[in-house]
């Protein structure tokens, strides 16, 4: 299964508050023992604002979050609520049932792993401490 994605630009991406210009880039793309893997890049006035990454699990069902991160210059702005969304998106183009991810802050000096849970839950994300998921 080919995972879809559209280039993200202003008007599908842009939080409220932004006034700046930025895309969203697909920056690699792995296909391994049936698993998809498509790394994503956002960039803000050519500025690496973040990336994800996402893949289908074997279970063809499943998009899972492998990896979402935001730099701390761009953080509390909205991109990651918009890079959520968009592997939302991702999802329901592949007519998979629902997104998950692990809740695990990697740096705990900005945003500790149980206010990351919390934010997540705000959005729609529900849950174990281990993982959370969002049906589509």
């Amino acid at each position: 299964m080919a995972l879809e994605h559209r280039h993200m630009s202003e008007r599908s991406i842009a939080p409220p508050n932004i006034e700046k210009r930025f895309e969203l880039e697909e920056s690699y793309r792995i296909g391994k023992e049936g698993v998809e893997t498509v790394g994503l890049r956002l960039v803000v006035d050519n500025d690496k604002a973040g990336e994800m990454v996402v893949k289908v699990r074997a279970d063809k069902s499943t998009l899972f979050i492998d990896e979402i991160q935001i730099e701390r210059k761009y953080r509390r702005k909205g991109f990651g609520t918009q890079l959520l969304r968009h592997a939302e998106d991702i999802a329901k183009g592949c007519r998979l049932t629902r997104v998950e991810l692990r809740p695990f802050a990697t740096d705990e000096s900005s945003m500790s792993t149980p206010l990351l849970r919390q934010w997540y839950s705000k959005i729609g994300y529900t849950g174990t401490r281990n993982s959370m998921y969002k049906p589509c």
